[in-house]
């Protein structure tokens, strides 16, 4: 089965989420389909609550929600009960994907990776009891385009899980590709993904070897827009077979191309594209609910946390 995990229904299961080669397993046992969208979370940076979007997520069915935060003092604070919007949604046996948005384009080092794990030390231990709750390391990490994947990515995100299991927490922990978490390094009219340029392609497979419940996740963007609508479809779907013949899980975080930013609209190819190459897809906004519920168009729309396999 899809979807489980008693996603939306108003009913956590017992047990855990675990991943178990390409696939992610509910507690009861089945194929768990994340299907939702972003939430604002603490210190981000629109001032709109979060507290009550359980109810749209459990009418539009959805299982799972990406809540950003970020670890500095944004001066918004309308969402800082970190705590109390988690269990919002956890409670009726929704996923909440908790990401740090603050190191994106970035590779933190030295005392900044270091205030990085030690936050995520302290979520961990806090939610560490809690399955529903997954641990998406940093949000985007890394700059590279026209050039092979850093070595920071693999150093920087093995820290971070490394803290993390070592508060012994066994959640899923999500880690983004690189290059803005599109895990190219290249445009879309330049075909399909080296394995060089691939975080996921290239360090996955190792970082997967010595952790347990590692989900990997892309962002479709403009690196995966291509001439046409077929050309960038074929372009997705050989990456994620590639993943998948590597062993591992990978869901789609973010995907987009209408908003703020003007050249979003360039990127319809890749959006089309990924809505007929994934299952179980739902359009929402990529970065928070409430503008679906108003006249603002002030975000990008597109899908958040879409699918974790290919649709044949």
């Amino acid at each position: 089965s899809t979807g489980g995990g008693g996603g939306g229904t108003g009913t956590p299961l017992p047990g855990v989420f675990s991943v178990s080669g390409t696939s992610i397993i509910d507690p009861a046992g089945a194929t768990y389909l994340p299907v939702g969208c972003g939430v604002l979370g603490p210190n981000t940076w629109w001032d709109r609550a979060t507290t009550g979007l359980w109810q749209y997520c459990q009418y539009w069915g959805f299982n799972t929600v990406r809540m950003s935060v970020n670890s500095y003092d944004s001066g918004i604070h309308t969402n800082n009960d970190l705590a109390g919007l988690v269990a919002e949604f956890t409670s009726r046996g929704i996923v909440v994907i908790i990401e740090n948005h603050g190191y994106t384009g970035s590779y933190p080092s030295g005392g900044t990776l270091t205030d990085l794990q030690n936050w995520w030390v302290t979520v961990a231990n806090q939610f560490k009891a809690n399955p529903y709750v997954w641990f998406n390391t940093a949000n985007e990490l890394g700059y590279e385009y026209g050039s092979s994947v850093s070595s920071s990515w693999n150093t920087v995100h093995r820290a971070i899980i490394g803290s993390i299991r070592g508060t012994g927490a066994t959640n899923i922990i999500v880690v983004d590709g690189c290059s803005w978490g599109q895990d190219r390094a290249a445009g879309g009219d330049s075909g399909n993904t080296v394995t060089g340029n691939s975080g996921v392609l290239t360090y996955g497979p190792g970082i997967v070897a010595d952790y347990s419940n590692i989900l990997f996740s892309i962002h479709i963007y403009d690196q995966w827009n291509a001439n046409s609508v077929g050309s960038a479809q074929s372009i997705i779907a050989d990456y994620i077979d590639r993943v998948h013949a590597a062993g591992l899980a990978l869901i789609v975080g973010e995907a987009g191309y209408e908003g703020y930013v003007a050249s979003f609209s360039t990127f319809h190819n890749a959006f089309d594209a990924v809505m007929t190459v994934a299952p179980a897809l739902v359009g929402v906004p990529a970065i928070s609910i409430p503008a679906m519920l108003s006249s603002d168009t002030g975000m990008p729309i597109g899908l958040q946390i879409i699918a974790g396999q290919r649709k044949d």
